[in-house]
């Protein structure tokens, strides 16, 4: 269909095709991704609609192309998770079920080759997360200068129907503060900016190496006053450095992150430092978000027998797990398991690990990724992390490296 796909003089506009794609999924996930579209007294990611759209006019267009054996793996996955359903011990939510079969479907597509640039999806996440950054820092001293009412003025001006709820897009630096943590404006929780900024982080290590995006995303970080950004760090940055061979900087970054105690507070980073104990804490959100997910398992799954813990409780039964003396902030590994049991989360995970591994991306960016997308939130559904996986290790099909994107420099 595309005669001249081959041809020098029609290569650069067919490649901005499906660059573009990639440029609107990027935007959606993150300028976007507070949005919400009112449905039915309840609401919708608009970034889940732009998706599915983008999703749809790519493949119309010809730019996306399916690919069959991630496809095959996709209709093998769902049917499992149907039949768990069957089988599962609970009633179960029909839109809980139908949202996951909507919100894996792009991931059956890929970019057809010669209608993109390799490379050019980490340009533009690279170029955004610059963007966030500097927002991210520009909003946490703009609170103290005009207000944290205007600093924040989408939570405060936009109709709540019209911004995603229950996320802590306003979250107080400290109890009873009138100063909030930034979400550079568009995220929405300043976790969610930690996490992003993390993700860019390990882009920069990988693929660009600029000292001074580095101290920009640390800064920023550290302006979040959320330790989760620190954990993929914590535990991607030593094993990059040892890969590409600076053992200088990895013993000095062992140091400096072991010192942190001595100096952190000298900084104004103590407060991120005290909560590095919160995991022991029932009543804190470490608790609640490392531990709290296996004790929900061990005491309203695993007592129900072997059916519930071979099939789950069922699509959306999680939700309604009642409170104990500890405190759930359910992960994705956690929602995948508890409601769909051993059975559903294998086929999920040979679904998922297939469409990663046959990507051919960069490993320790896969892992980075792996770590914010299972472990540190539950984002089965919210788009943000669906859309940067699509975006930067699903659709494009060319694998890219520090040698490609800087073809004149020694490494």
């Amino acid at each position: 269909m595309n005669l001249h796909a081959n041809s020098p003089e029609h290569s650069e506009p067919l490649s901005l095709r499906g660059d573009f794609l990639l440029i609107l999924l990027i935007i959606s996930v993150t300028f976007l991704i507070k949005f919400a579209i009112p449905f039915a007294g309840s609401q919708v990611f608009l970034s889940f609609v732009i998706i599915t759209a983008i999703a749809g006019f790519g493949y119309v267009t010809n730019i996306l192309k399916v690919n069959a054996p991630r496809l095959g793996l996709y209709l093998t996955c769902i049917a499992a998770l149907m039949l768990t359903q069957l089988y599962s011990i609970h009633s179960f939510s029909l839109l809980s079920l139908v949202m996951i079969i909507l919100v894996h479907f792009p991931y059956i597509f890929e970019i057809r080759k010669e209608l993109s640039k390799p490379g050019f999806e980490l340009i533009v996440f690279r170029k955004i997360m610059i963007i966030l950054a500097v927002l991210g820092i520009a909003q946490y001293f703009l609170q103290f200068i005009i207000g944290a009412y205007w600093a924040f003025f989408l939570d405060h001006i936009m109709p709540p129907q019209f911004i995603m709820q229950n996320f802590f897009g306003l979250r107080q630096m400290t109890y009873e503060s009138p100063y909030y943590k930034p979400t550079a404006f568009f995220l929405l929780e300043p976790s969610h900016l930690s996490q992003l900024l993390a993700i860019g982080f390990i882009i920069e290590m990988i693929f660009f190496r600029n000292l001074k995006i580095y101290g920009l995303f640390l800064l920023a970080i550290a302006m979040t006053f959320s330790g989760t950004g620190l954990i993929p760090l914590l535990i991607m940055v030593p094993f990059i450095l040892l890969y590409q061979k600076k053992f200088f900087i990895f013993f000095a970054a062992c140091l400096f992150v072991l010192s942190a105690p001595l100096w952190a507070y000298f900084v104004g980073l103590g407060t991120t430092i005290d909560r590095t104990d919160e995991i022991f804490n029932k009543g804190s959100s470490g608790y609640a978000r490392f531990i709290g997910p296996y004790e929900s398992i061990r005491d309203y799954q695993v007592p129900d027998g072997i059916p519930a813990v071979m099939f789950g409780q069922g699509a959306g039964t999680l939700n309604d797990v009642p409170e104990k003396d500890y405190e759930v902030a359910t992960s994705t590994w956690n929602k995948i398991f508890y409601e769909y049991g051993v059975l559903g989360t294998i086929f999920y995970l040979l679904f998922f690990g297939y469409a990663l591994y046959f990507s051919k991306k960069d490993q320790f960016l896969i892992a980075t990724i792996m770590i914010t997308y299972w472990l540190l939130g539950e984002n089965l559904f919210p788009p943000t992390y669906h859309g940067l996986i699509l975006a930067l290790l699903i659709w494009p099909t060319s694998k890219s490296s520090y040698e490609s994107l800087h073809p004149t420099q020694k490494n």
